[in-house]
């Protein structure tokens, strides 16, 4: 599972897990082809974090958001809310974390997995 979060992470955004800190939430919907289950997860990651690579237009929005700051996905709905919610817990995840133990040793994955 880390190996594909870390994958995702690295294709969507150009950054190296470092850890995997918890499942910060999920959803479900259904669609033609059956049900789909979207996992959330709160991620460290190495990497410049002031120029993300965006994978546009699959992912056409992002924001940065600390404690305090989460009024930033009023605007978006009901998607809004559950990103909120998501961004609520991840945060608090991530400060209540321990800094040890990262699930792999040595530095951020740097596999390619194309």
């Amino acid at each position: 599972m880390v190996g594909a979060i870390a994958r995702l992470v690295a294709e969507e955004t150009g950054w190296q897990i470092r850890r995997v800190v918890s499942c910060a939430g999920f959803t479900t919907w259904k669609t033609p082809a059956g049900e789909l289950v979207e996992t959330e997860y709160a991620v460290e990651v190495a990497g410049s974090l002031k120029q993300p690579r965006s994978d546009w237009p699959v992912r056409d929005y992002f924001t940065w958001a600390g404690d305090g700051e989460l009024d930033v996905f009023a605007d978006l709905g009901e998607r809004g809310a559950y990103l909120r919610n998501v961004a609520d817990r991840a945060l608090r995840d991530v400060a209540n974390a321990p800094d040890r133990p990262i699930p792999f040793p040595g530095e951020p994955l740097n596999h390619s997995y194309r």
